[in-house]
């Protein structure tokens, strides 16, 4: 995850309104199998904006292990919002 730099962000036709965290890579998923996408961008987790990463940071760090998160999640191509929902995995 990064935060959107100005770069990324007109690259990804992002709205100046939207704020987020950036998927760069999925992992621990199966080919096919998760909703997300790299270039999405995440906006909340369960309702607490995640403008920049330390945001993202916090709000997860805040969850413990097997509990579920509802990530709000914005992907700028095709253009569209939607719901996902994660489980916290145990640190190692």
């Amino acid at each position: 995850m990064a935060g959107l730099a100005p770069k990324a962000r007109a690259e990804l036709a992002v709205p100046g309104d939207r704020q987020g965290v950036v998927v760069e890579a999925i992992l621990g998923a199966d080919p096919g199998t998760d909703p997300l996408e790299e270039g999405d961008l995440v906006v909340e987790i369960n309702r607490r904006p995640t403008p920049d990463l330390a945001a993202y940071r916090q709000v997860l760090g805040g969850l413990r292990p097997g509990e579920s998160a509802w990530l709000y999640v914005y992907r700028p191509k095709p253009s569209g919002s939607f719901l996902t929902r994660i489980v916290v995995e145990k640190r190692k």
